[in-house]
């Protein structure tokens, strides 16, 4: 496992996590 792959997956991690947080956002908006 390199550092460029960890660092792939956990960006893709993190942004996939941002846009759950985002919608919960807006369901609790409505």
């Amino acid at each position: 496992l390199t550092d460029d792959l960890y660092g792939i997956d956990f960006m893709m991690a993190d942004k996939a996590t941002r846009q759950a947080m985002h919608r919960a956002f807006f369901n609790n908006e409505e």
